[in-house]
């Protein structure tokens, strides 16, 4: 397991859905850009718990956010790996 921090922009407002174990998730993207020339990498956010209710309340589509936690990949729906942080610390900068 790799622990990562970054910052950068909230692509969109979290999605949020309870699992069958009544807990709590929030996906949303953010847009890490380390060179202003080039495009920014979109990297997929999941919060579980005490996390997605602060995501759910606090991160908005703009929104300069700080996500510390492990990164994974993940295949989508299409079979196309992506890289997925779990968050283990989310933070609000500009909401």
């Amino acid at each position: 397991m790799v622990n990562l921090t970054f910052t950068g922009i909230a692509g969109k407002d979290p999605d949020i859905r309870v699992t069958e174990t009544k807990n709590t998730i929030a996906t949303f993207p953010v847009d890490v850009k380390d060179q202003p020339h080039l495009p920014p990498t979109r990297i997929l956010v999941v919060a579980a718990g005490k996390q997605a209710a602060y995501a759910q309340w606090a991160i908005k589509e703009g929104s300069l956010v700080t996500v510390g936690g492990w990164f994974c990949l993940q295949k989508n729906a299409k079979g196309i790996e992506c890289l997925e942080v779990r968050a283990k610390h989310l933070r609000a900068l500009i909401v």
